[in-house]
């Protein structure tokens, strides 16, 4: 049963909100709204709006998408407030969002958007519940959980449409949390708990680290910044980022057909 005390029903308000606004804004939601609304966008996030990390996860690509992710939301929240009080839920739940984003940025240049990979986080934080007591959780939960765990996460690697980076990231980031901030009322767990999550944050944000220094100044990163500063009635910059590039990377597709676009 919901009560007032439960904080999905509001996180679940704020994605429907955004997303009618959003839907209000362009019926179509198309990629260029997704991108001001907060999408994560690489080229953004290299130039500073690291904001992307948090926003990303309040967004959605269309009505079936808000849908299932809301309802995988509401599911998941309901025993996980339970066992670990709204605070920590609320934290674990953020945390598997940014993670997944973090991920989905290291290792994906496309622009995506959802709370799939904070969803992947709770179902992180029931693989902590299954490894802390496995008898437990049998007897609570079964194998339901756990076997959709795998059940999405091999769709997702069949399914090239879907930022499974993401799903793993929020996925890893939940799992990490969960263990550190243990369950309602347990105090932090400072041992093990602390070195899995550290472990996890330092190799996410190893990955993030490493991707910026590789997107910036990369074909990619040019191409877009081109196309940003001309959508932006910025010629002269435009024309002088896509020398710039096509001098760094000559053989790159996508800044050849800029340059014969001009000619």
């Amino acid at each position: 049963m919901m009560t007032k005390k439960n904080v999905a029903p509001y996180i679940i308000g704020i994605n429907v909100l955004v997303f009618v606004i959003m839907f209000i804004t362009d019926p179509s939601i198309s990629s260029t709204t997704l991108i001001n609304f907060g999408a994560k966008f690489n080229y953004h996030i290299v130039e500073g709006q690291w904001w992307r990390f948090v926003t990303a996860m309040f967004l959605h690509l269309d009505f079936m998408h808000i849908l299932f992710n809301m309802a995988a939301l509401f599911i998941l929240s309901r025993p996980l407030e339970h066992l670990f009080g709204k605070v920590k839920f609320i934290a674990i739940y953020m945390l598997s969002g940014i993670g997944g984003v973090a991920l989905s940025f290291a290792f994906n240049n496309s622009l995506s958007a959802g709370a799939s990979g904070a969803i992947f986080g709770l179902l992180g934080a029931h693989l902590y519940l299954y490894f802390r007591n496995k008898d437990a959780y049998r007897m609570i939960f079964g194998y339901d959980f756990l076997l959709l765990i795998g059940i999405n996460l091999v769709y997702g690697f069949v399914n090239p449409g879907i930022d499974n980076l993401g799903h793993l990231g929020g996925l890893f980031a939940g799992f990490g949390a969960a263990h550190l901030l243990g369950i309602n009322k347990e105090p932090i767990n400072m041992k093990k708990g602390l070195a899995v999550f550290l472990s996890i944050f330092i190799a996410m944000s190893s990955s993030v680290v490493i991707k910026y220094n590789q997107y910036t100044g990369s074909a990619n990163y040019y191409y877009v910044k081109v196309i940003d500063l001309a959508s932006k009635g910025q010629n002269d910059e435009a024309i002088a980022a896509l020398i710039e590039g096509y001098t760094l990377h000559p053989s790159s597709p996508e800044l050849q057909k800029l340059i014969e676009s001009l000619q």
